[in-house]
């Protein structure tokens, strides 16, 4: 099958010093999509929306990440501006007629795009929709009243989407109040079997990262409050602080800086108990660190998962409140045996369900095809 996938490419730095011909930053989801593709055995042409068309890529991003960091008001005004404005900006016409010449090579029979586009139009997507008669898969891992483009909203309203996949049983509400055609609760996470995995425990560098407690994620507000109550334990953190925020004072000893792909799979078979903060808008909970987590053997201990995904108390623990976790932690740092047999039982789950193959060969069985 020839799949046109249509994403973005998150950190371009990395990209520029990444070694090897991946399409994406080894790490990120969407590479994760495309070997998963690739291993189904389908022909995957790949369109980067992000790539600029005007100005050279490193220019560009280097430009951008001055004004996030240092007029980043500014920043998210201009972004905003130019997701209501996407159709009268030059640039994002030569992207479609790029696009389009890409779809006309491609002959796709099936179009899958990774949600955060403004720069694709919809009438183009609906050309190379009729002209293949190929449907439109969208996935998305967000809320969509909150981070849909005007672009994304005009594609669904416009029914050019034949179904949207997403994290949560919340969201798949809120893409059908949008109007969305279907809507499938199938998270666009999941673990990559060349990536997520256990490590033997004389593994180079392991020690590095030995603790009780890690955390790895974006250190919100909310995240850092619960983790500053935490400071008795062995306790590592990783992560990015958002733009506008600072990292509470409690915590500065414990920051490790940021971690992904080969050092996030290290950390998470060094520590003893891994937590997983779901975001306060996913009422069910499934985002990547759900599926990451016990890919690599980790034993899991999180706010709230799916029961669909993962079995509590069996393949991995919830927590309440923080008075809760605390007492987990305590009571998991002396049970091992228990401890390890929750992440054995999530380890067995997610090769058994949640891989990314598992993810797109349920996905593409779900369209039709003319």
């Amino acid at each position: 099958m020839n799949i046109l996938l249509l994403a973005p490419i998150h950190d371009y730095m990395a990209y520029f010093v990444q070694k090897g011909n991946e399409p994406f930053v080894i790490g990120q989801g969407q590479q994760s999509w495309y070997n998963a593709l690739i291993e189904l055995g389908h022909n995957v042409e790949v369109y980067r929306y992000t790539d600029t068309v005007i100005f050279p890529q490193k220019v560009y991003e280097i430009t951008r990440n001055i004004v996030q960091k240092n007029f980043p008001i500014l920043y998210h005004r201009l972004k905003r501006l130019s997701d209501y404005l996407y159709f009268v900006l030059p640039h994002n016409h030569i992207k479609n007629i790029r696009l389009i010449r890409k779809a006309g090579k491609t002959k796709p029979n099936v179009i899958i795009i990774s949600g955060g586009t403004s720069s694709i139009f919809p009438s183009t997507i609906e050309l190379i929709k009729k002209k293949y008669k190929c449907p439109v898969i969208f996935l998305s891992g967000v809320n969509p009243l909150m981070s849909s483009t005007l672009s994304e909203k005009l594609m669904i309203k416009d029914k050019i989407v034949d179904i949207v996949a997403t994290n949560d049983r919340a969201y798949k509400k809120n893409w059908e109040h949008m109007g969305c055609k279907k809507v499938i609760v199938l998270p666009i996470s999941a673990a990559d079997k060349s990536l997520h995995k256990k490590m033997n425990a004389i593994s180079r560098d392991l020690h590095l990262y030995e603790c009780d407690v890690c955390f790895i994620g974006t250190l919100t507000s909310g995240r850092q409050d619960i983790l500053s109550q935490l400071t008795g334990f062995d306790i590592k953190i990783w992560g990015k602080i958002l733009s506008g925020q600072s990292l509470s004072p409690t915590l500065h000893t414990l920051h490790q800086g940021q971690a992904h792909d080969k050092k996030m799979v290290k950390i998470y078979n060094a520590a003893k108990i891994v937590l997983n903060f779901q975001p306060n808008d996913m009422t069910h909970g499934g985002n990547m660190r759900t599926f990451e987590i016990p890919a690599c053997g980790a034993f899991q201990l999180a706010d709230t998962i799916d029961p669909d995904f993962f079995t509590q108390g069996k393949e991995y623990v919830k927590f309440d409140n923080v008075r809760d976790l605390k007492k987990k932690i305590h009571y998991f740092l002396l049970h091992d045996k228990e401890r390890k047999t929750i992440a054995q039982n999530g380890y067995r789950r997610t090769l058994k369900e949640h891989t990314y193959s598992h993810r797109f060969k349920k996905l593409l069985s779900m369209v039709s095809y003319d």
